[in-house]
């Protein structure tokens, strides 16, 4: 445990995580529906051991952080969010040690004894990984700025909800569907759908991006 807290250490003062550590195992767990659809199937990462450790020693301090400044409430662009963590006030060590971590992370997927190459992964984190939830939450913690709905976000999954029995009310619905297109969290037009309450609701139909 001592070489590990050492070795730890030295991670945490160069600011620099092994390349070896980056990589991940994509293994795919089917959810539902059907099997044939690539959609269904959720991707989760197996990751190394000690990198996971230490994951887990950077989301206690980001915790304790962020509940200090009273900003938590559960594909990010890499740049926005590490200028976010530096605009929360984490020091330059936590911030700069994220960075090389989201910094050419790579990963392949796994099928039974089949695997893929290498790939980069550009933008948010694998799934599974224990930083993953923590550095989201961070991401999306402005998402309902200037939103004049009611808007729910529970892990990746988001919510709009808005009365349009009067005309205000629908256009309300839709300004906030076009502000959040134009803002860094798209929402993702495939998995997406409109549920409408009330016997006397017009089921209007609402656009998402070009649709």
């Amino acid at each position: 445990m001592m070489l590990l807290s050492v070795i730890f250490e030295r991670w945490y003062r160069v600011r620099k995580v092994p390349e070896d550590v980056k990589k991940t195992n994509a293994m795919y767990i089917f959810k539902k529906c059907k099997k044939e659809n690539l959609g269904h199937y959720r991707p989760v990462s197996l990751a190394s051991v000690s990198g996971k450790v230490m994951e887990q020693i950077l989301l206690e301090t980001i915790y304790r952080h962020m509940e200090d400044k009273n900003v938590f409430y559960q594909g990010y662009p890499h740049n926005i969010l590490v200028s976010k963590l530096e605009r929360h006030g984490f020091d330059g060590w936590t911030a700069q040690w994220i960075r090389n971590w989201l910094d050419g992370p790579t990963q392949r997927g796994v099928v039974n004894s089949s695997m893929s190459k290498w790939r980069t992964v550009t933008s948010g984190v694998p799934q599974g990984l224990v930083l993953g939830p923590a550095l989201f939450n961070i991401f999306v913690s402005n998402m309902d700025s200037g939103i004049e709905c009611t808007l729910s976000k529970f892990a990746n999954d988001t919510k709009l909800c808005g009365v349009a029995s009067m005309l205000e009310g629908r256009d309300a619905i839709q300004r906030d569907l076009d502000r959040l297109e134009v803002g860094p969290c798209k929402l993702h037009e495939v998995q997406q759908g409109q549920v409408h309450m009330g016997c006397s609701n017009p089921k209007d139909k609402y656009r998402l991006g070009r649709e």
